[in-house]
C-alpha cells in the first residue's frame, strides 16, 4: 500500500485551502450583495463556521509565496519556495514525532534523531524517523517509525495468525498497553533483540537492541513510548 506522509498532506490540504478560502469569500461576498434578506446573526455564524475551518497555520506566508510565484509564472522560485516548504513541514513533523518518545532512558543517551528520507518525492516511504541511543558500556537501542510500507501487511498476518509462530526459536508476540501487538524476536548468544510494534495497518514501530543480555531492557523502552498519541497523530 502506498500512501503519501503526513507532511505531503499537509503541503496540498494547505493549498487547497488558500484557493478554497479566496472562492469562498468571492461567492459569500456575491450573496451577501445579492440576498440583503439574510438576518446579520445568520451571517455571523456562517462567517464565524468559515473562519474555524479555515484555522491559520504557520506555513501560509510560504504558500502565499509559491502562489505569488506560480501567478507571475516564475516557476524556478516557485520550485525553490516549495522545497523551502518542504524542509519546514519535515522539521515540524519530526519535531512532533519526536515528542512520543522518551530523550531518556537509564543511562543511555541520544546519538540520533532524525529523518530517514531526504529526497523530495512522493514514494512508498518506509522509515520516516529514526532514533538511537547508547550507553558507556556500548550498548545501543535503534528506534525507527515504518509508516505506509507493504511489510506491516505482513507483521499483521503474523499476528492475526498465532499459529504460524509457534514453534519457531526465539520468536514471541506479546500485548503492549492491552491494545497493541509487537512481535519480539531474540538471540542472546549473538546479544541482539528486536521488537515490531504493529500499531495499525499503516504505521510500525521498529526497535533493535544490540549488546544486551537479554530482552528486558527492549521491552521495557517500548512501554515508555506514547504509542496511542503517535497513532492519533499519524492518522
Amino acid at each position: 500500500m502506498t500512501k503519501n506522509p503526513p507532511f505531503f498532506k499537509i503541503i496540498w490540504i494547505a493549498i487547497v485551502c488558500l484557493f478554497q478560502a479566496q472562492f469562498l469569500y468571492s461567492q459569500n461576498t456575491k450573496n451577501l450583495n445579492i440576498e440583503n434578506d439574510i438576518p446579520e446573526t445568520r451571517a455571523e455564524i456562517s462567517n464565524y463556521k468559515q473562519k474555524k475551518e479555515l484555522k491559520k497555520h504557520e506555513f501560509k506566508d510560504s504558500i502565499l509565496k509559491i502562489d505569488n510565484e506560480l501567478d507571475a509564472l516564475n516557476y524556478s522560485n516557485a520550485m525553490a519556495y516549495i522545497q523551502s516548504l518542504y524542509n519546514k513541514v519535515k522539521a515540524k513533523l519530526e519535531a512532533d514525532i519526536n515528542r512520543y518518545f522518551p530523550n531518556t532512558f537509564r543511562n543511555y543517551k541520544i546519538t540520533k534523531s532524525q529523518f530517514q528520507n531526504d529526497e523530495f518525492e512522493e514514494r512508498s516511504y518506509g522509515v520516516i524517523f529514526a532514533k538511537s541511543f547508547k550507553d558507556k558500556r556500548g550498548r545501543t537501542i535503534d528506534v525507527n517509525v515504518i509508516y505506509a510500507d507493504d511489510s506491516i501487511h505482513e507483521y499483521e498476518r503474523l499476528i492475526g495468525s498465532p499459529d504460524l509462530v509457534k514453534g519457531i526459536d526465539n520468536v514471541n508476540i506479546i500485548t503492549l498497553g492491552k491494545k497493541y501487538k509487537a512481535i519480539q524476536k531474540s538471540s542472546e548468544e549473538q546479544n541482539f533483540f528486536e521488537e515490531n510494534i504493529v500499531v495499525n495497518r499503516d504505521l510500525l514501530i521498529n526497535i533493535i537492541g544490540v549488546g544486551m543480555s537479554d530482552i528486558e531492557v527492549i521491552d521495557t523502552f517500548s512501554r515508555t513510548i506514547n504509542i496511542a498519541g503517535l497513532e492519533k497523530y499519524l492518522k
